[in-house]
């Protein structure tokens, strides 16, 4: 019943408007209408009686003046005449003469005759006449008796004045009546203007009211097909046109809801699917946590086993530097040889005491370099450990990326950090390996190093103590002799120059894994603590997940209110 009354509301409130509408319009034209039809109507009827009467008054006027050419004219011969001179539908008017003394010849009323005029229009025509003023015809409106008269005259050749005179409220009279006529004429067909307006405004607001049916079915979420929407927006007048736009938004609407509807079902299904994804992803954090903590672990130990490592080869270098000293030294004492080979034969005594301190000397440093060189030995012990440390990494790595690969797309950036330790290893087994064939080349300058001061110690004990007779005659050979020996105390100190920067390039290396490794570790510790922040996340995520489904659910309870 309400939305009945809302609707009847609408009609019969558009219906008013309309109503009022042509009321007030008729009414403001039929006012104008009537305003400018009385004043037309009575400036004609005026013009029209002036008219009517001048051509009277001036056509008896002529008539008089043949009479009058014949003969003076009595009281009777006037009265024949003018008694019934009238103006047409006005019963009080008349015909008088006054002569030119202003004396009444002829009047209606017999008393008056031979009186004089006693209104002051006809007055002022006989002082003119007296002033030989001659007027032409016309018509005049003048007071008498407190009453407008309204009057025309001629002017007579015997300078006697004609009148034809009748009431001014009689000619209002007239003019009044036509105004009545008028308003009443406009009122009845005001009256039918407003029966045809109420029939064609009932026409015009029923489609509106059909239109109001439409739109409240939309409004109470009724989206059902409706036959007289579509019926109405054939039409090609605006009632057309709206209801083509209501057919258009209950079709939009139609596929707003049926979009929505579909988007909350996938909502909903989504987050389903997330959430389930959420808890693999939680649990497989955990794992990747437990397992960045190992590999923390392990890198620890790697380091300190890289401090050992570097701190061994501080001491081999410290060895390697002597080794360096003493070659100087033998070089230096090679050239003294030869010097001394020189004035051989001047101090044979001198020089064979001289050298046999030499021998022992040179015997005794040759003795203690060969058994420092074997320090040299513990490389090899230090890049098996190496290897074993860079194995182990590269196991770490590889289950570290085999954790990653189960992560999926949260653990891509641990897979990166995984790759970058495996291709350490690989860099510090390289790196051992280099360092493996750096010592065997050392190894090698040593063994060379120990044959040739072997030699040097043989020639030196057997040479001059069978030859020491014929010392100063071997004297040249001697002096060769040192000269070898001054070479290979050369190609010492060379072997031992190169070992030296071979062991500054296996510390460099050493110090490049120290910090490979610290990056690692650090590495790892960020992985960790980005893993517990990634199983704090997916702890958030869960509960915005489960705030999703709920308003999934939610939204689909309003797609349900409404009827499709």
């Amino acid at each position: 019943m309400g939305k009945k009354a809302k609707t009847k509301s609408f009609s019969l409130g558009l219906i008013t408007k309309i109503l009022l509408f042509v009321v007030v319009t008729l009414i403001v034209m039929t006012s104008v209408l009537t305003i400018i039809t009385v004043r037309k109507a009575a400036d004609t009827i005026n013009d029209n009686i002036s008219e009517h009467m001048l051509d009277e008054v001036i056509a008896y006027g002529d008539f008089l003046e043949k009479e009058i050419s014949e003969g003076p004219l009595s009281y009777d011969d006037y009265n024949k005449i003018l008694a019934k001179v009238k103006v047409s539908g006005y019963p009080s008017s008349y015909a008088y003469i006054v002569d030119k003394e202003g004396t009444m010849m002829y009047h209606p009323t017999k008393d008056k005759i031979d009186k004089p005029v006693t209104n002051e229009c006809v007055k002022n025509l006989v002082a003119g006449l007296a002033q030989g003023k001659r007027p032409a015809p016309e018509c005049v409106t003048y007071i008498f008796k407190d009453a407008w008269k309204f009057a025309s005259y001629v002017i007579l050749s015997d300078d006697s004045i004609l009148v034809l005179t009748m009431d001014q409220s009689e000619l209002d009279g007239s003019i009044t009546s036509f105004r009545n006529t008028s308003i009443l004429f406009g009122f009845i067909i005001g009256a039918v203007l407003i029966i045809i307006s109420v029939f064609v405004a009932l026409v015009i607001v029923r489609p509106f009211k059909l239109l109001v049916q439409s739109t409240n079915k939309i409004s109470e979420l009724d989206l059902t097909d409706d036959p007289m929407a579509r019926k109405l927006a054939t039409r090609s007048d605006e009632v057309g046109k709206i209801a083509g736009a209501v057919v258009n938004v209950r079709a939009a609407f139609v596929d707003i809801i049926s979009t929505i509807n579909e988007i909350a079902t996938t909502l909903h299904d989504n987050a389903q699917d997330v959430r389930d994804i959420s808890s693999v992803i939680s649990e497989q954090s955990s794992d990747n946590s437990a397992t960045t903590e190992q590999l923390a672990a392990s890198m620890q130990e790697t380091s300190a086993t890289t401090e050992t490592i570097d701190n061994n080869i501080a001491h081999i270098k410290e060895k390697i530097d002597d080794i360096a000293d003493l070659t100087g030294q033998g070089s230096k004492l090679a050239q003294e040889i030869m010097d001394r080979a020189v004035s051989l034969k001047a101090s044979s005594s001198q020089a064979i005491d001289r050298t046999q301190k030499m021998l022992d000397n040179v015997k005794d440093q040759t003795n203690a370099a060969i058994a420092k060189s074997k320090a040299v030995e513990k490389i090899q012990e230090l890049t098996a450990a190496i290897k074993a440390i860079a194995a182990q990494t590269g196991l770490l790595s590889l289950n570290a990326s085999i954790e990653a690969a189960r992560a999926g797309e949260q653990g891509r950036g641990f897979a990166v950090v995984a790759g970058e330790i495996g291709n350490l290893a690989s860099q510090s087994t390289e790196a051992v390996n280099n360092i493996t064939a750096i010592v065997t080349e050392v190894q090698q300058a040593v063994v060379n190093m120990t044959e040739c001061l072997n030699t040097t110690l043989k020639f030196l004990e057997e040479t001059v103590s069978n030859d020491y007779q014929d010392f100063s005659e071997v004297g040249a050979k001697y002096s060769d002799d040192a000269s070898s020996f001054d070479q290979s105390m050369s190609t010492i100190s060379k072997s031992s120059n190169e070992l030296s920067e071979a062991i500054k390039d296996i510390v460099i290396a050493i110090n490049g894994i120290n910090t490979t490794i610290a990056e690692a570790t650090q590495g790892i510790s960020d992985i960790s603590e980005k893993t517990n922040d990634m199983v704090s996340s997916t702890t958030r995520t869960s509960s915005m997940i489960e705030n999703n489904l709920s308003d999934a659910v939610r939204l689909r309870e309003l797609v349900s209110r409404f009827k499709i």
